[in-house]
């Protein structure tokens, strides 16, 4: 019964989580555009809770790409996946779908596979960033040796694991290799909100990755990873970070702090 009740409680404090997602609050984006020509940035909830220098490197360079594109401060509902299934994961993937017609460019591994499930036309961002690498960015970090982690939810992106890898060389980064990694990575410990549902059970395989770290220096593009490294005593760092020169902690002020700036996009 303890444990039971102990689960549900952890479901609650998701499903806070979502409410606030989903509500004005959050659930903006820029412009108005609602066709299939519309293209548009959706950066996920962990990587805006890093902050919005985190997020708006990114935009900046994918811009140079297409200078039109959007910018999205929505959840992709992956949470509501994991805790009720049902008709609010439905409800709330209608929403996005409503309010993003065309093509979807995501930074976040957990967003290109939950609304990739969903059909709607999803595009990873990192070969765009590695094809555009800011060339006064080249070798800034001289030989630095770092661990590189590929998401779990990102086994099957062959052209993500190449493209970050691209752009740790052209950083001037020395890789260092998990053991397991590519298509063989470990998780994280938040897989299908392990971490919050069963906290336990997340550290548990968290502390199995850090186990294989040879540098406390772990870079992912995942922001849920990094932080989860964090927690595990190493100093996680997201890509666009390296190209800012600065971490800020996962905070929800971060996270309003940069969709304040959105315009309300009204259904």
């Amino acid at each position: 019964m303890k444990e039971r009740f102990r689960r549900y409680k952890n479901q609650l404090v998701v499903e806070t989580h979502q409410l606030l997602s989903f509500s004005p609050v959050f659930a903006k984006r820029t412009g108005h555009r609602k066709s299939s020509s519309d293209s548009v940035f959706f950066p996920g909830c962990s990587l805006m809770s890093l902050g919005s220098d985190a997020v708006m490197e990114l935009y900046g360079i994918l811009r140079k790409t297409d200078p039109e594109m959007e910018l999205s401060g929505f959840c992709c509902a992956k949470p509501s996946r994991h805790i009720w299934k049902g008709a609010k994961f439905e409800g709330r993937i209608d929403k996005i779908r409503r309010n993003h017609c065309g093509t979807i460019y995501t930074a976040c591994p957990n967003c290109f596979k939950t609304l990739g499930d969903q059909g709607m036309n999803v595009v990873s961002i990192w070969p765009l960033i590695d094809k555009h690498f800011p060339p006064d960015m080249k070798d800034i970090y001289g030989g630095e040796e770092m661990m590189v982690h590929d998401p779990c939810t990102a086994r099957k992106n062959v052209s993500d694991h190449d493209a970050v890898r691209s752009i740790m060389n052209k950083l001037g980064i020395n890789i260092l290799e998990f053991e397991n990694s590519r298509e063989n990575t470990l998780c994280c410990g938040k897989i299908n909100m392990t971490m919050a549902l069963e906290p336990e059970k997340g550290m548990k395989i968290l502390e199995k990755r850090v186990s294989q770290c040879s540098s406390p220096k772990v870079v992912s593009y995942c922001a849920s990873c990094v932080h989860s490294f964090g927690m595990g005593g190493c100093d996680g760092i997201y890509v666009s970070e390296l190209f800012i020169q600065k971490k800020k902690k996962p905070s929800w002020a971060n996270r309003i702090r940069f969709v304040m700036k959105l315009p309300l996009l009204q259904d």
